[in-house]
């Protein structure tokens, strides 16, 4: 296995908040390294999509010196890149999404989600913040103004509390989602194993969720510093994000002992 291969930490982009131009560990992210390699092959060849096996090298077997992302995975789990799909434990394990049952429980989970204080609260708050960035760079053309950081201050605040309220308004809208589907399947599995999983996965999106909003109540503050003119709009953000804290508080009281790996590590 190559050094690149055993510097990165297995997992660690399953519970991140995508924000790789800010993140210390894009090194050892496999997730940042394969989305790299497919960039650089877009920007050399026209914008055009790699094949799969191409840019993975899927045939490393030519070339001692190349390596595959299934390089990652046990060689003694059974399966292999390309093999027919009868003999592919992972497919065949996959649920029969034509199945009457199948349909009627994902029916019933999304009913019971989107009826869930959570999804009402996190729509809310999205559709708010949307309104507020449209506003704030309607006013301060924040895409295009370049500032001068060490002299301005409160500029400074607008930006970075515009920046992070940006990214994660819409964040903070799936992960809650997300994470509600994970504990409506772990409230109805009976096998231990699975509802294991079900845990696991659960408590890794809450917390992302949960670390999403408080960096959202912290940029939000410094946009109330910074904007004057839009502090009512701000108070409110405020207001419904902490409820959003409270709520996630409530709803899955062990996600912040969620270890996430390399990160919280």
């Amino acid at each position: 296995m190559s050094d690149e291969k055993k510097s990165h930490i297995p997992g660690i982009y399953n519970y991140c908040d995508r924000w790789c131009e800010r993140c210390k560990f894009t090194s050892r992210c496999l997730l940042f390294t394969n989305e790299s390699k497919i960039t650089t092959y877009q920007l050399l060849n026209n914008g055009e999509l790699p094949d799969f096996k191409e840019i993975f090298n899927f045939h490393a077997e030519d070339d001692d010196n190349n390596s595959s992302i299934f390089d990652d995975y046990d060689d003694d789990d059974g399966f292999e890149p390309g093999s027919d799909e009868d003999d592919d434990p992972f497919i065949n394990d996959l649920p029969n999404f034509e199945d009457k049952k199948y349909e009627e429980n994902r029916k019933q989970r999304d009913e019971t989600v989107k009826q869930n204080i959570l999804v009402k609260l996190s729509d809310e708050y999205f559709n708010n913040a949307h309104s507020l960035l449209e506003n704030l760079n309607e006013k301060y053309k924040l895409h295009t103004n370049v500032i001068d950081k060490e002299k301005d201050e409160n500029s400074l605040k607008l930006y970075e509390g515009y920046e992070v309220v940006a990214w994660f308004h819409m964040f903070i809208f799936v992960k809650i989602r997300r994470a509600l589907s994970g504990k409506w399947s772990y409230d109805r599995e009976r096998d231990e194993e699975m509802k294991d999983i079900d845990a696991y996965d659960m408590n890794g999106t809450a917390k992302i969720a949960l670390i999403a909003i408080e960096s959202s109540i912290n940029a939000l503050n410094k946009l109330f510093d910074a904007v004057v003119e839009f502090k009512n709009e701000v108070t409110a953000l405020l207001v419904t994000a902490g409820k959003l804290l409270n709520e996630m508080e409530k709803e899955f009281p062990d996600c912040r002992k969620f270890v996430r790996p390399g990160l919280d590590e």
